[in-house]
């Protein structure tokens, strides 16, 4: 009777992880939200302007450093009508705006006594933001921004970014041939189960009680995404 209950007491702790982090906020575009080192992604929910085909949204990260200090990096990648006004806006401000060059971009940088702010123009309505208290300076935000992949950022943000972040096989036949693991893990979330030996083999459960299998030699290479349902494996990402 105990180790039946001891069995079912492990069940439940291994269950409850795999079934939250699935409704979890994500990534709302593949591809677009770096793995910084020294700093862990916090998703937040997207926000999406509701009407037929919004041309308003926005989704933003939060990047905290792990290496003993308290700083944070908020990202924001937003589509906004309205950008050429709010960088109008900035220009009256005291001290005046820094021109900041990202790449071959123009962005500009505010640095007021508790908050530090960069704001990169991709296009009229596409843009960029980081956004740091005073322990995270503006040249450390332009360092952050200098590593992010702008085009494919200006590409991604002509839609808008997925809202529901439960885990379906849509969502893993959604990763791209190629895909890092640090980009899956950011489109999908972390995984509760590790079950590989010689490799990892990351497990997830999806909505209709079958599993998706991603084996990594180093968290790094994905050597494949196996769909497991009823005994049948079904190999994705091919």
């Amino acid at each position: 009777m105990a180790g039946r209950l001891m069995v079912a007491v492990v069940w439940i702790v291994l269950e409850i992880p795999l079934l939250q982090a699935a409704e979890s906020p994500c990534a709302g575009w593949f591809g677009v939200f770096p793995s910084f080192p020294g700093y862990q992604r916090r998703f937040k929910q997207p926000v999406v302007k509701k009407e037929k085909n919004p041309r308003e949204y926005s989704q933003s990260v939060e990047y905290e450093w792990t290496g003993g200090a308290l700083r944070t990096v908020t990202l924001t990648l937003r589509r906004d009508p309205r950008l050429a006004t709010t960088i109008k806006n900035l220009q009256p401000r005291k001290p005046s705006p820094r021109t900041i060059k990202v790449g071959d971009r123009k962005a500009y940088g505010i640095e007021e006594r508790e908050r530090r702010l960069l704001l990169l123009p991709l296009t009229a309505d596409r843009s960029v933001q980081l956004e740091g208290r005073e322990d995270a300076s503006l040249d450390d935000l332009t360092t952050l921004a200098r590593k992010l992949d702008l085009t494919t950022i200006e590409k991604a943000l002509e839609q808008p970014p997925r809202t529901n972040f439960t885990r379906q096989l849509e969502t893993f036949r959604a990763i791209p041939k190629g895909a890092s693991w640090s980009e899956i893990e950011a489109w999908v979330g972390p995984s509760a189960l590790d079950i590989g030996s010689g490799i990892h083999i990351m497990v997830f459960k999806l909505t209709d009680g079958s599993t998706v299998n991603i084996g990594t030699p180093d968290l790094k290479k994905i050597v494949y995404i196996k769909h497991i349902q009823n005994g049948k494996v079904t190999e994705l990402g091919k």
